[in-house]
C-alpha cells in the first residue's frame, strides 16, 4: 500500500516547479513584493480540474485576483454532505433482493463481480467489522487527520461496502475495493462561543480524492471501472459552477462509470437531486420501497426538456436494509441494524454494475449504464419521470439488456454527456481558506503525479 501523503509545500511562485504548472508571473501576483520572496503557500496541484490549492491571506487575495490569468476567487470551503441514516422503521429481512432479481439469475447465477474493481470515496472502510479479505487493494486519507490504516470513524462508507461487496450481503461479493476516505465530521466556529458538529468535506479534497482514483487509472495500478460517490451536496453551494463536473469528464473519459447518490431530503421539491450526481455524466440513484415506490426522502429530480437526462435516472432498495452490527448496551452480542437512504440505494447499484462487468468485461461504460436504466422497471408514469428516473433496478433484465448489446455500440443513453469543458482553475486554501480559481491555457494531465511534492 502507497504511503500516506499530505502535501503542506512552502513554495513560492517564483519557484521553477510551480510556473511549470501554472503560468503565474510573481510580479503580475505580488505587487511590490522583492522576486522570489512573496512566499504564497502552494499545497496541492489538482491537474484534473486544472486546480491549483493555496493558502492566501485575505488581503492577498484582491492582488492575485487582478491577474489577467485569474477568474474567480473562492474559499476552499467544508460542504456539507447528506448520508444515509440507520432506518428504525421495520420490514421484511432481505427484501431487497426479490426486486431486483438478485436470486434469479439462472445462467448467470455464478456472478460475483469478479475481476471488477470499484472505488467507494466516502467515509473510509473498516476491515475489522466487514472483512473483505485482500479485495481491499487501496485506501487512501484525504481527511483532515489523514490515517495510513484503513478506517472508517463514522461507519458510512463501510456500510457501502458491505452492500456492494461483503461475501454475506454484497451484489458483488468477489468485486475488489479501492476506498479514499474524505467525508469526516470536523468541529467549526458558528456563533460567538459555539462550535457545531458538521459532517462533509472541503472541495479541494474532494478534486484530490477524485484525481487520485484517475491517476490510479492512468498508472494502470487498479483498472477501476466503478466509482461510487454515496453522498452529495446541495446544488446551492458557492462553489464555481461545475467545479466537480471537470473531474468527472475526466472519470468518464478514460473509462470509469461514476455512480452517485441522488440525495436525501425531507421534502420533495423539485429539483433535490445533489452535486455530484446533478451532472450528466453520473448515474443518479434514488431509493425504493417495499411497496414499489419512491422513498419519501428520495431527491426528485429537475424537469428538464431533455428526456435522455432524467434525474435521478434510477432508483434501487433503499430503506430497511442491513447495516452494520452493533452491540446493544449490556450486551456483548453485536445486534443487526437497519438503514435507509440514497447512499445505500447507489451502493445496491453499483454492485450491480459490477455483475455486469463481469459477465461482458468487453463492455463500454455507456453500454453498462443503458442497460440498467433501459431494463429498469417502471415505478411512476409511464416512461421516464424525476421521481423514480427510467425505474427499479431489474439485475437479470440488466444482464439480458446487455447480452444482446453490440461490442462498442454508443449508448443514446450518454450520448455527448461526456465531453471535456475547457475550464483552467486553480484553487487556493487557508484557515479559514481562501480559493483561488483562474483560467488560463494549461497543458494536460502530469501522467500518474497526483500533487506537488
Amino acid at each position: 500500500m502507497g504511503r500516506l501523503y499530505q502535501v503542506q509545500s512552502q513554495l513560492d511562485l517564483a519557484s521553477v516547479r510551480v510556473p511549470q504548472l501554472f503560468n503565474l508571473g510573481i510580479d503580475a501576483v505580488a505587487e511590490g513584493a522583492e522576486a522570489g520572496t512573496a512566499g504564497y503557500r502552494v499545497q496541492n496541484w489538482l491537474w484534473m480540474s486544472q486546480t491549483m490549492v493555496m493558502q492566501l491571506e485575505d488581503s492577498e487575495v484582491e492582488t492575485v485576483l487582478k491577474h489577467p490569468e485569474v477568474d474567480w476567487v473562492y474559499p476552499d470551503r467544508f460542504v456539507d454532505v447528506t448520508l444515509g441514516k440507520e432506518d428504525v422503521g421495520s420490514g421484511p429481512d432481505d427484501w431487497y433482493r426479490d426486486p431486483i432479481q438478485l436470486d434469479e439469475r439462472g445462467d448467470h447465477a455464478g456472478l460475483a463481480g469478479n475481476g471488477v474493481r470499484i472505488a467507494v470515496l466516502d467515509t473510509g472502510f473498516d476491515p475489522g467489522v466487514i472483512d473483505v479479505g485482500n479485495r481491499l487493494v487501496e485506501f487512501r486519507d484525504f481527511t483532515s487527520n489523514p490515517r495510513i490504516e484503513p478506517s472508517d470513524p463514522e461507519g458510512h462508507g463501510t456500510a457501502v461496502v458491505n452492500l456492494i461487496a461483503s461475501s454475506k450481503n454484497g451484489l458483488a461479493p468477489k468485486a475488489e475495493i479501492v476506498v479514499a476516505r474524505v467525508i469526516e465530521e470536523i468541529l467549526l466556529d458558528g456563533d460567538p462561543g459555539v462550535r457545531r458538529r458538521q459532517v462533509g468535506a472541503f472541495a479541494s479534497r474532494i478534486l484530490e480524492s477524485m484525481q487520485w482514483i484517475v491517476d490510479q487509472q492512468i498508472s494502470d495500478k487498479t483498472r477501476i471501472k466503478v466509482v461510487n460517490g454515496s453522498w452529495g451536496f446541495p446544488t446551492d453551494v458557492d462553489l464555481p459552477p461545475g467545479i466537480f463536473r471537470d473531474a468527472l469528464v475526466q472519470m468518464r473519459n478514460m473509462g470509469m462509470l461514476p455512480i452517485f447518490a441522488a440525495g436525501n431530503g425531507p421534502s420533495a421539491d423539485p429539483g433535490a437531486v445533489q452535486i455530484p450526481a446533478i451532472y450528466p455524466e453520473v448515474l443518479a440513484v434514488g431509493a425504493s420501497t417495499p411497496e414499489g415506490a419512491r422513498a419519501r426522502f428520495s431527491a426528485i429530480g429537475p424537469v428538464t426538456a431533455d428526456p435522455n437526462f432524467v434525474k435521478p435516472e434510477i432508483v434501487a432498495p433503499g430503506v430497511y436494509l442491513p447495516g452494520l452490527p452493533r452491540k446493544a448496551r449490556g450486551s456483548d452480542a453485536p445486534s443487526p441494524t437497519r438503514i435507509k437512504g440514497t447512499s445505500y440505494a447507489c451502493g445496491i447499484v453499483s454492485g450491480a454494475a459490477a455483475l455486469l462487468l463481469e459477465a461482458h468485461p468487453e463492455a463500454t461504460i455507456d453500454q453498462i449504464q443503458e442497460s440498467l436504466t433501459l431494463s429498469a422497471h417502471d415505478l411512476g408514469p409511464l416512461g421516464p419521470d424525476r421521481e423514480t428516473g427510467r425505474g427499479e433496478l431489474r439485475v437479470v433484465d440488466a444482464l439480458a439488456h446487455l447480452d444482446q448489446a453490440s461490442p462498442g455500440s454508443a449508448s443514446p443513453v450518454m450520448a455527448g454527456a461526456a465531453r471535456l469543458i475547457p475550464r483552467a482553475s486553480v484553487l487556493a486554501s487557508g484557515w479559514p481558506p481562501v480559493a483561488l480559481l483562474t483560467r488560463s491555457p494549461l497543458m494536460g494531465a502530469p501522467t500518474g503525479v497526483s500533487g506537488i511534492r
